[in-house]
């Protein structure tokens, strides 16, 4: 009797989760699948049973569901693996070595440094050594039905990326953003694999070189920023951009692949939630409004959870995609300056305590958020020759910073 009340016990669980399943996230799930489990104090074999059975179809519910990632270097907690490292010249060249993943090769004691206003004196050239780094990975047996990318969030300055063997795409070129290759057809599945990039100090590409490597900091090598693998489901959104203004004017430049007819996309901002459709085309816009929103000002930097939600033409979620948004409008009035309009008139932007930090926090994975709050109380963020990396932008628009952008003509 105590098998059949136990029993049913587990299905009455199982349907909660569907409606779980329904309302939240894949997260939501598992992590209240997992507190069912640690306060379930006495289970029978049976009971345990079930519970596994549940266990695993949460999980393949959020494998459907998100984007999965594994972080193939340190990811900003200071626990930074060693890959296999060849430097051409300078300091501990000429034979292989280890190298600490995310890095600059000359904090490591590779290479030669150099100052980027060299060519202030005569004759002068810069360091222009290069670097070869190898390491071997696995990749789940699970994700051979997905498309899967290798994603680099910032290499100096040049990089030529190998996956077991074979060219991951052409060559990119420039230090400070992220660029990721579709590598899905080159992985071995549930077996280990070889990667192997090569990475040039100097640009072959003038250009980049007059932006980059002619300025006034050091110049450095190196895979200095995370790398990881992403694995999305076939059909999903690539990435999205977003304008929210503070009438509640949500508008979204949708980038997506291989939708199918039929295909709706629930979002959710906050606690309310709105379904549109969409066609099959890879970019899209779509606009919707939302009420009794509050803006996001630096003095009262309230952010909203956004979330969307692929629909199949069954109403099946095909993919989910998660950002943080704030709600403001920023305008720019010739001779006059920026203004941000908030619902109760215009707030010109100015009379902040500048701090130029952004050189120096991109080169950084592990940020502190005390630390940062300390050093730029309230400050303005100079974007103007790198771009941060996320993790900085997502406490910026916490604390309310502002961003700044230069442009010289």
């Amino acid at each position: 009797m105590t098998n059949v009340y136990i029993f049913f016990q587990h299905i009455c669980i199982l349907l909660n989760f569907f409606y779980q399943i329904a309302d939240n996230s894949p997260l939501d799930i598992w992590l209240f699948s997992l507190n069912l489990q640690k306060n379930r104090l006495k289970m029978n074999k049976l009971g345990k049973l079930i519970s596994i059975a549940i266990l695993m179809f949460v999980a393949l519910m959020s494998k459907a569901q998100t984007t999965q990632t594994l972080f193939l270097s340190g990811n900003g907690d200071g626990n930074n693996p060693k890959w296999d490292f060849f430097c051409s010249a300078g300091q501990n060249s000429g034979r292989w070595r280890k190298i600490e993943v995310p890095s600059c090769w000359e904090l490591q004691g590779f290479g030669d440094y150099t100052f980027g206003r060299y060519y202030l004196k005569k004759g002068a050239v810069p360091s222009d050594e290069y670097g070869i780094y190898r390491t071997s990975f696995q990749v789940p047996a699970q994700w051979n039905d997905r498309q899967v990318s290798i994603v680099f969030d910032g290499v100096m300055t040049d990089a030529e990326v190998k996956v077991n063997g074979t060219l991951a795409g052409p060559i990119h070129q420039g230090a400070f953003y992220s660029f990721s290759y579709d590598i899905t057809s080159l992985l071995k599945y549930g077996k280990k694999n070889l990667l192997e990039v090569k990475v040039w100090k100097q640009s072959a590409n003038k250009s980049v070189n007059d932006a980059e490597r002619r300025a006034d900091w050091w110049l450095f090598g190196g895979i200095f920023r995370p790398v990881w693998l992403k694995a999305v489901p076939r059909q999903h959104i690539e990435r999205v951009e977003v304008d929210a203004q503070q009438d509640g004017l949500l508008r979204l430049r949708l980038h997506t692949q291989h939708l199918s007819q039929g295909t709706n996309m629930q979002i959710s901002v906050g606690d309310s939630r709105q379904t549109v459709s969409l066609d099959t085309a890879a970019c899209q816009i779509v606009e919707t409004r939302w009420k009794d929103i509050r803006t996001w000002d630096p003095e009262h930097p309230h952010l909203y959870p956004l979330r969307l939600r692929l629909l199949s033409s069954d109403g099946k979620v095909v993919h989910e995609h998660q950002e943080r948004i704030g709600f403001r409008t920023i305008e720019f009035r010739e001779g006059d300056g920026f203004y941000m309009e908030l619902l109760a008139g215009h707030q010109r932007v100015n009379g902040f305590d500048t701090a130029r930090v952004a050189q120096l926090l991109s080169s950084f994975t592990n940020l502190n958020f005390d630390e940062y709050a300390k050093a730029v109380p309230k400050a303005e963020l100079d974007t103007t020759f790198s771009k941060p990396p996320r993790t900085v932008l997502r406490v910026t628009d916490t604390r309310g910073n502002m961003r700044e952008l230069k442009t010289y003509i």
